[in-house]
């Protein structure tokens, strides 16, 4: 019952704070006002759901690229987007969004909206494989994953990171179910949805004491799961020329995390709490320090997903402020390292507590998910 409760719920608050039958799912896309100079003329003429007098978000720059496909226009791309090159590596979203519209944009920009629920809906199957209704623990476990903060902002702004986490899962599983090359296949698409996720390639990784043929084949594997973001990257290297976006979304080990706790405390200090935000800045830090302790000290290392989550654990620290500023963006690209800590904890009398510790930002996420219902004010359409 409480899985289906949860099945229930996110469709729910999504079609009924965040649908609008003249705007469709665009509000999921988050297009700026200050951005609409230079929408593409295609985008344009399409209904949809303008915050005004704002920026926006990321998901209006690859939502772009969709209705772009299967042109690569640079020079377009460099007006329309605020990084161009650097969202063009995150290609596989935009790509099945452009095979779903079918050339049409009001259909390709509902249809990236609507990814991520697919996504989320699969990542559902995945969680109810792992975790079948068997104990409260589990039933906890699973409602932990499917509201996990990183999960809930993905959908929220249609980003590439739940696609992402749901292809590296859907990997962990084959790989463990003898499925190599397929798991291989997967992660090859989560890397093409989001660069990072090659982080996870260490899942290939043999037991300790295998022989060479083993290592070799896992070396394979690895190799195969990385090229296709590779190629993707040399692609654009050679379309947009060199470029270092996205290099400042990186620091020195917790350098960004001392910094924004600074800027977090003087916030508060002045009493500004920016409608919760530096509030559950801390809960968000605590969850970020619980899954780091429970996944260095406790999570089983030989577990398959404990190394496909690895490379994200080591991520985190190196984290800089851009990332920090918005701590959900933090739990986004850990989303991974998240999906693990849930996953693999141990059932002890402990568990439920630490899910609670692990799941604090889970509360801001719902209601930055359904606090504001769309209106139809015709400030917000085209």
């Amino acid at each position: 019952m409480a899985y289906l409760l949860i099945l229930i719920t996110v469709p729910a608050v999504i079609l009924s704070f965040r649908y609008c039958p003249d705007t469709g799912l665009t509000s999921l896309l988050r297009f700026g006002s200050f951005w609409e100079d230079l929408r593409s003329e295609e985008i344009k003429t399409v209904p949809r759901h303008i915050l005004p007098n704002h920026n926006g978000y990321d998901g209006q720059f690859y939502a772009e690229i969709a209705v772009g496909l299967p042109e690569l226009n640079v020079a377009e791309l460099q007006t329309t987007c605020d990084l161009g090159s650097y969202r063009a590596r995150r290609i596989l979203m935009p790509c099945i969004a452009a095979l779903l519209g079918g050339g049409d944009p009001a259909r390709i920009l509902n249809a990236f909206a609507a990814i991520n629920l697919a996504a989320w809906l699969s990542l559902a199957l995945i969680a109810w494989h792992l975790l079948p209704p068997v104990s409260w623990t589990n039933a906890a476990r699973f409602t932990a994953l499917l509201l996990a903060a990183g999960t809930l902002e993905s959908i929220r702004a249609s980003l590439p990171d739940l696609p992402a986490l749901t292809l590296i899962l859907a990997a962990v599983l084959l790989n463990r179910h003898g499925r190599p090359w397929a798991a291989t296949a997967l992660l090859a698409l989560a890397g093409l949805c989001k660069e990072t996720s090659v982080l996870a390639v260490a899942l290939f990784l043999p037991p300790a004491g295998s022989p060479p043929k083993a290592w070799f084949i896992a070396a394979a594997q690895a190799a195969a799961a990385v090229v296709p973001a590779a190629l993707c990257w040399l692609f654009l290297r050679a379309h947009f020329g060199p470029s270092h976006e996205g290099a400042n979304n990186f620091n020195w080990p917790f350098l960004g995390w001392f910094e924004i706790s600074r800027i977090a405390l003087d916030h508060l200090g002045d009493g500004n709490t920016d409608r919760g935000r530096w509030v559950f800045f801390w809960l968000a830090s605590l969850s970020v320090a619980v899954q780091l302790a429970f996944f260095w000290a406790i999570l089983p290392r030989t577990h398959t997903l404990w190394r496909a989550a690895f490379g994200f654990a080591v991520l985190l620290p190196f984290l800089a402020v851009p990332v920090w500023s918005g701590y959900w963006a933090v739990l986004r690209n850990i989303l991974p390292l998240t999906a693990a800590c849930i996953l693999l904890l141990p059932t002890t009398r402990w568990s439920i507590p630490a899910l609670a510790a692990i799941s604090l930002p889970s509360l801001h996420a719902l209601f930055r998910l359904a606090y504001q219902k769309i209106p139809s004010l015709p400030i917000l359409f085209t």
